[in-house]
């Protein structure tokens, strides 16, 4: 069996596997150095989306394709403005303020009054944004209490026999179509509401672990992934999962998912919800959070501290925090770095802790962008010596095209 695993995330990659083995693997930014290390996929002057890794092996034929992304369904909220109309030219006592010099109420420009009320207004709805788990079900009541609140999708709806979800990407159906032109086919394989589950494959087929037939538990951290639970709750977004991994495939024991994104995205004053909700569904534990993951933490900290200021250099944190000592007088980069850099390092532990509750395998894979961490990956080694430590070295979004390969030839029931 010959398939073709595509990842159209960031760091978009391809790779083509042969009855069980890797011949070959590119990935898309070695073929645009001179646009910078990072790439996702962009459309060219003619809206195409056309990559150079692709134009290499779209003469072979493969028995399978498939394509795998951090998913785009993204919701955005915010917050409408009044309309022009609303505002007018007139002048009211202002009753807040009495101006001692004359005995009298200060006066006031209406649309200052109406600016006041609409930002009063506008915290109080992103107050009750924060306070709860938010599903579709709440955001329709808050639009109603709340007409400005406007909710903008990227995705629609659709039911054709090619994307069988109910609600898919339009970029990345975009995506996923131009580059099926390209190859010259017609079908291909995607799952919309997975991502962390392709960095689990990936993961295990590079140990010796598959080869050797072993189970495993499966460590996924990274900037944000999939929404799962998108249909329920909208706006959650997958950043950290365990699954159990073996001959028969992968499950999902336990996802955090965090509607981080639009919390930041729809408060300007950059609050979030402190609470943490539990559920089961589905045979899997399902923690909701308003937190960044430990990766989205370097990220940010790199963009604070000026290295980048989208925050894509969140491995220069990670390095500088090896020179530094945390000191709260002194607050330098990196001190600053070593903080998130041991914070981090707890926090994992934790999860893997976590996940020894869910097999009695002592063998733990860690993959996802956060697993590129090196120096705490090595500390993980030296505090838990009686577990067998294997470290993705595709841990990043790359390494998903592998896992989407190597599901399609030796997971994926074709009956």
């Amino acid at each position: 069996m010959k398939t073709l695993g595509i990842n159209i995330s960031h760091d978009a990659s391809i790779c083509i596997m042969e009855d069980g083995v890797i011949t070959e693997y590119y990935e898309e930014n070695r073929f645009h150095r001179e646009d910078g290390k990072w790439w996702h996929p962009t459309p060219n002057d003619e809206g195409i989306h056309h990559w150079k890794s692709i134009e290499k092996i779209k003469d072979q034929e493969f028995d399978f394709v498939g394509m795998v992304s951090f998913d785009r369904r993204d919701l955005d909220l915010y917050y409408g403005d009044y309309d022009k109309d609303d505002f007018t030219d007139e002048d009211t006592i202002d009753t807040t303020k009495f101006d001692e010099e004359t005995g009298n109420f200060k006066w006031q420009d209406q649309n200052e009054i109406m600016k006041r009320e609409f930002r009063w207004e506008s915290e109080k709805c992103y107050e009750e944004l924060q306070s709860e788990l938010i599903s579709w079900e709440r955001l329709e009541e808050l639009q109603e209490d709340y007409p400005r609140l406007t909710l903008s999708a990227s995705y629609t709806k659709d039911d054709d026999n090619q994307w069988k979800q109910r609600n898919v990407s339009r970029a990345d159906r975009d995506i996923c179509d131009d580059l099926a032109d390209q190859l010259g086919i017609t079908n291909y394989h995607f799952e919309q509401p997975e991502h962390h589950k392709f960095h689990a494959y990936g993961g295990y087929h590079l140990s010796d672990w598959e080869k050797t037939g072993e189970d495993a538990l499966v460590i996924v951290q990274d900037g944000g992934g999939a929404y799962p639970l998108l249909e329920t709750y909208p706006v959650h977004q997958e950043i950290e999962s365990i699954w159990t991994i073996g001959k028969e495939g992968v499950e999902r024991k336990w996802t955090h998912l965090s509607n981080m994104r639009m919390e930041f995205n729809a408060c300007e004053y950059r609050r979030a919800n402190p609470n943490v909700y539990q559920k089961e569904i589905d045979d899997c534990e399902w923690q909701f959070s308003s937190k960044p993951s430990m990766g989205y933490l370097f990220s940010n900290v790199c963009a604070s501290l000026g290295i980048e200021s989208r925050g894509r250099s969140a491995g220069t944190v990670m390095g500088q925090a090896t020179y530094g000592v945390y000191d709260p007088e002194i607050m330098n980069p990196a001190g600053i770095s070593q903080l998130i850099q041991v914070k981090s390092f707890e926090y994992t532990c934790t999860l893997i802790e976590k996940a020894l509750t869910y097999s009695d395998t002592k063998n733990i894979i860690i993959s996802g962008g956060y697993a590129l961490n090196c120096s705490n990956n090595i500390k993980y080694v030296q505090k838990y010596p009686e577990l067998n430590f294997f470290i993705d070295p595709c841990a990043a979004d790359s390494g998903t095209a592998i896992g989407m390969s190597n599901y399609l030839t030796r997971y994926k029931d074709w009956s």
